[in-house]
C-alpha cells in the first residue's frame, strides 16, 4: 500500500543507488537530523512522475505502445535485473482520471531491453551493458537505412543504478548531499561525416530543458554546460540549469549520418569530480571509430 501513499513517498535523491543505502540525515522525513521522524511535506504532486495528458492520449491501433517499469533498490543484491520488470499498458482516461489498463507482458529485466535485445545484436542494433563500482547504465542503439546514402542513429541512455554520491557523516546519520549520474553523452564522428538534425530527448515538454549539441575535436557530444538561450514563454520559463541524466532515468539521443555504422564507443561523463571522469561504452558509431575518453 504504500508504494503510492502519499506520506510514505520520499524523493531519488536521498538514496544512494548501488549501495542500497538511504541518507535519513537530513531527509524529508528527518530534516534537521535529530533521529525522530517529521512529516514529509508531500503533497498529491510531490514524489511522483508527472506527464503531460497530450503525451497519454492516443487512439486504437495507432501504433503508440507505453510500457510501464518498476524496480527495487536492495542492500547486496547480487543481480539487480530480477528485482525490476515492465508490462505493456493502455493509457485510458475515464471519468475524472487516468488509468493504465490493460497490463500484459510482464517481463523481468529493464524495459530497454525490449527495444533492443542484448543477447542479440546485430549489424544495426546493439545493447550494452556498463557495469561499475559506483552503478550500472545501459546504452542502446538501432541505425536505420534512410536510402540515398543517409542513416539514422537512434540511442538511448538507461542509468539504472549509477551515482557518484556527495555524502557527510554515516549511518545511521548518513547525509546524501547529492547523487549526480551523467552530465554528458558523447559519439565519435569523422570528418567526412555529415551530422543533421542531433536532437536530444530528457522526458521535457520545455524545449529550453534539452540537452545541448555541439561538435568538437572529432565527438558529437551533448550535455548541460552548453549556454541556455533565453526564451520569453509564460508555459515555459528559461531554466538556469539543466538536469543530469540520474538514476532511475533514461534520456535518448539521435541524428542523421551520411556514414554506416561500425564499431565504436561512446562516452558518459560522470557529473561530479571524480576518477574516472568518464566512461567508454561499445556501441555502433557512424563509420566505426574509436571513442575518446576525456581524463
Amino acid at each position: 500500500g504504500n508504494n503510492d501513499s502519499t506520506s510514505d513517498m520520499g524523493p531519488r535523491s536521498e538514496i544512494i543507488p548501488a549501495t542500497g543505502q538511504w541518507g535519513r540525515c537530513g531527509s524529508i522525513f528527518d530534516t534537521n537530523c535529530d533521529g525522530s521522524s517529521n512529516a514529509s511535506g508531500n503533497s498529491s504532486w510531490t514524489q511522483r512522475m508527472k506527464a503531460p495528458e497530450k503525451l497519454l492520449a492516443h487512439a486504437a491501433n495507432d501504433g503508440v505502445s507505453f510500457l510501464f517499469e518498476s524496480w527495487y533498490i536492495v542492500r547486496d543484491d547480487i543481480n539487480i535485473y530480477n528485482s525490476m520488470a515492465s508490462e505493456s499498458v493502455n493509457p485510458q482516461f475515464s471519468g475524472s482520471q487516468w488509468a493504465l489498463t490493460g497490463a500484459t507482458g510482464y517481463k523481468l529485466g529493464a524495459a530497454i531491453d525490449r527495444w533492443v535485445d542484448p543477447a542479440t545484436p546485430t549489424a544495426t542494433s546493439r545493447s550494452t551493458e556498463l557495469v561499475t563500482s559506483e552503478g550500472h547504465a545501459k546504452l542502446a542503439v538501432k541505425v536505420t537505412d534512410l536510402g540515398n546514402g543517409k542513416w539514422r542513429y537512434n540511442y538511448a541512455v538507461m542509468n539504472l543504478d549509477f551515482a557518484r554520491a556527495k555524502t557527510s557523516g554515516a549511518e545511521p546519520n548518513l547525509h546524501v548531499i547529492s547523487n549526480a549520474g551523467f552530465d554528458s553523452f558523447s559519439v565519435p564522428v569523422p570528418a567526412n561525416a555529415h551530422i543533421l538534425g542531433p536532437n536530444a530527448n530528457v522526458g521535457e515538454v520545455n524545449p529550453n530543458l534539452r540537452w545541448r549539441s555541439r561538435i568538437a575535436a572529432g565527438q558529437l557530444s551533448w550535455s548541460t554546460d552548453m549556454t541556455i538561450p533565453s526564451f520569453d514563454n509564460a508555459d515555459y520559463p528559461s531554466p538556469t540549469s539543466l538536469s543530469t541524466l540520474d538514476w532511475g532515468v533514461l534520456y535518448s539521443f539521435s541524428f542523421t549520418s551520411t556514414l554506416p555504422p561500425g564499431n565504436g564507443s561512446a562516452t558518459l561523463h560522470v557529473a561530479e569530480a571524480g576518477a574516472p571522469t568518464s566512461y567508454p561504452v561499445a556501441t555502433l558509431v557512424p563509420g566505426g571509430v574509436a571513442g575518446r575518453v576525456t581524463e
